[in-house]
């Protein structure tokens, strides 16, 4: 157990963190070709990694010494100072106000269209904020959409942001009716920017042309279970010993639309069965576990190249026991449903994963005398279908 769990510590470090070429520029406006620590950057930083040569030691870039940064996949950072709106969105916190609450803050801002107009955003936690940027007048401002409260039960909503769209995307292919129903979110705001850029023939860069929605996975896995039987009571404290047995399952796994799909959720059903007659201290014990154990829990990739990468998981384990006996001598007891927690790692090569999964000991018995457990390692193969 505590070799399994040292292991399971050390293992993300065994992961190279992935730097790509990109670049970052200085207050002097000077530009420096390098490579980038690619985070995902699920929020907008106020530090990055970076390293003049795949050799040489990391080194840190602040935003108060850089300007601008980003990596060639197209994700690009630049600093502003812009007055940011810090009214809640949190039912319980809403202001009676429809006023933004501005606070002026220094930020680097996510380019998503770049142009002589362009749109940015910022994420910080469960807060979002969009902003323009207008290159002739080298001025940005925040986009805002901001719930307040009407009186103790009503919820109105102020939606500026159409009104400022309306007024800096000046275009015969759009008319107000275009900006009527638009939504405060980046897959509705992109497509608004593209549209304006279509008709008025101006060059821009979409950097988020594909908004990662996230996909969903289905595998097929078999391998062997490690597993065992404890028992204890008042005069009793045994157990079978460790013995392998196979063990089949499938997986449906949900990659989470964020920081390069490094994060899922996921559901793997398994089937155990553990078959042990022998004795303890010269009493005959019999064992007939069946169960079939389902697994809800998140895994986290580290990606060694685009289609190899390690991963850690863990999470909440639900066991359905089927028609299950342990026979100690004359007793016979009935196993019961157990839950427990577990912890993972493993390897994922295109469409085979090759993982394991120590599984914390399930208590099979509610009894003031007796206490008895299962508990398991898993390694297992699995291929995904789709």
């Amino acid at each position: 157990m505590k070799k399994y769990l040292l292991l399971l510590i050390c293992f993300p470090a065994i992961a190279q963190i992935e730097f790509v070429p990109g670049y970052f520029i200085d207050n002097n406006n000077k530009t420096t070709t390098c490579l980038v620590r690619d985070e995902g950057w699920k929020d907008n930083p106020v530090t990055f990694q970076y390293k003049m040569s795949a050799a040489s030691e990391a080194k840190i870039g602040h935003i108060s010494e850089v300007s601008a940064f980003g990596v060639d996949d197209g994700t690009q950072f630049r600093r502003f100072k812009v007055d940011v709106d810090q009214s809640s969105n949190e039912i319980n916190a809403l202001s009676a106000s429809k006023q933004p609450e501005f606070s002026e803050q220094t930020l680097f801002l996510k380019y998503l269209v770049e142009g002589d107009i362009s749109l940015l955003s910022y994420d910080q936690g469960n807060q979002r904020r969009y902003f323009i940027y207008k290159k002739e007048t080298d001025t940005v401002e925040q986009l805002i959409c901001k719930n307040y409260l009407v009186d103790a039960t009503t919820i109105a909503e102020n939606n500026y942001f159409r009104q400022q769209l309306f007024n800096a995307l000046k275009s015969e292919q759009l008319t107000q009716k275009d900006f009527q129903n638009l939504e405060y979110r980046q897959s509705s705001l992109i497509p608004i920017f593209e549209k304006y850029y279509a008709g008025s023939g101006q060059t821009f860069t979409s950097k988020e042309k594909q908004i990662s929605k996230g996909s969903l996975h289905f595998s097929v896995s078999g391998g062997i279970n490690f597993s065992g039987v404890s028992f204890e009571s008042p005069t009793v404290d045994a157990n079978t010993g460790v013995h392998a047995t196979p063990g089949i399952g499938v997986e449906l796994e949900s990659v989470l639309p964020f920081n390069h799909n490094k994060w899922s959720l996921f559901v793997n059903p398994n089937f155990h069965r553990f078959e042990y007659d022998g004795s303890v201290s010269n009493v005959k014990l019999e064992v007939d576990y069946k169960a079939v154990n389902i697994p809800l829990g998140f895994r986290h990739y580290m990606f060694l190249q685009k289609q190899s990468r390690l991963f850690i998981d863990g999470g909440y384990n639900i066991g359905v026991t089927l028609s299950s006996t342990l026979k100690y001598g004359g007793t016979e007891f009935k196993l019961e449903k157990g839950s427990n927690m577990f912890l993972g790692f493993g390897y994922n090569y295109k469409k085979y994963s090759i993982k394991s999964r120590y599984n914390f000991v399930q208590g099979l018995i509610s009894s003031h005398t007796w206490s008895i457990g299962y508990g398991s390692i898993q390694l297992m193969l699995s291929y995904q279908i789709f």
